[in-house]
């Protein structure tokens, strides 16, 4: 029986000095460098196939699922001017969130009432885009609102803070963001520590930006997808 190396070189492959792996390390690293490159695609939300690109930061495209500018690899439509991360395409279709009682929550590509924009329950702002929706209950997150982590760590307040999807505090005055000093709604979430009574908003209470990331958003809702 003819060796590894012996069945490379009929075949035409180059060996290098030094090279010691067998006939069959190499054809499995073959069959996985000449995978087929994936060149298109389809999406739930967009009518046409999605071809690949790559944007550069002076396009000035964002991504119609997380709304931030695209750099790098990405999905596109060029004709509807269409374009999302190559990322945001696996970002799951349905979702199962504590805050709303275990029902399953979908992805919506834009808003089924007839102002055109929803309210977010999780942070009480308004959106148009991309977003989770239960129909029923006429409850709506924004992406980045749905995977808003539980407990939050804000530098210049040494204990942890934990999300609250009630208001944590019982009173008819107004409550400010112990960060931005801005009023906090009380119909939305907040971070709170019930021994100082720190309080702050869900988008204040984090320091580290890389928790804002999209690819840290996309992780945690991975951890909601229905499996």
């Amino acid at each position: 029986m003819s060796s590894g190396k012996e069945l490379m070189k009929r075949l035409g492959v180059e060996i290098q000095k030094g090279d010691d792996y067998s006939f069959e390390q190499w054809r499995r690293k073959v069959r996985h460098d000449t995978r087929p490159v994936i060149k298109e695609i389809t999406h739930f939300s967009h009518c046409h196939t999605l071809y690949r690109y790559k944007m550069l930061e002076e396009d000035l495209l964002q991504c119609e699922i997380c709304e931030t500018y695209i750099v790098g690899k990405a999905w596109g439509c060029q004709d509807c001017e269409f374009f999302i991360h190559k990322s945001c395409k696996d970002v799951p279709q349905e979702i199962k969130h504590k805050s709303h009682h275990g029902e399953i929550l979908t992805l919506q590509s834009s808003t089924r009432y007839e102002s055109g924009k929803f309210k977010c329950d999780a942070c009480c702002n308004p959106g148009k885009g991309f977003h989770y929706h239960c129909s029923p209950c006429k409850f709506d997150l924004h992406l980045a609102c749905a995977s808003t982590a539980y407990t939050a760590y804000y530098e210049k307040h040494k204990k942890p803070l934990t999300l609250c999807y009630d208001f944590p505090i019982e009173t008819s005055r107004t409550v400010y963001c112990k960060v931005c000093e801005t009023e906090i709604s009380k119909d939305g979430w907040a971070y709170y520590n019930k021994d100082s009574h720190f309080i702050a908003h869900i988008y204040c209470a984090f320091d580290n930006e890389e928790a804002h990331s999209i690819l840290a958003i996309q992780e945690r809702l991975q951890w909601l997808k229905i499996k």
